[in-house]
């Protein structure tokens, strides 16, 4: 069985995209090292490589690291590092 995810993009990474969001089908069981595949294949395929390896995640508007389970109704979003001054 799979799951359709929504996810929010933001800042230099909706720029990229031209889209503020795309939904993916991933199986029943992905995290978001697998959801984060899909993306890199997929939708973000032309995004430069260095800011995808160094996007943020944040699930249910928490932001995550390592593989975190998804579920069909959690919120996904990425955006690259912020930078303050």
């Amino acid at each position: 069985m799979t799951m359709l995810i929504t996810v929010q993009y933001f800042a230099s990474v909706r720029e990229a995209r031209g889209e503020a969001s795309d939904s993916i089908e991933l199986p029943d069981d992905a995290d978001t090292p697998v959801l984060l595949n899909a993306l890199r294949a997929g939708p973000l395929a032309t995004l430069d490589d260095a800011l995808f390896d160094r996007l943020l995640v944040a699930v249910n508007q928490s932001v995550v690291s390592g593989a975190i389970r998804l579920s069909a109704d959690d919120e996904v979003a990425l955006f690259p590092p912020m930078t303050g001054g």
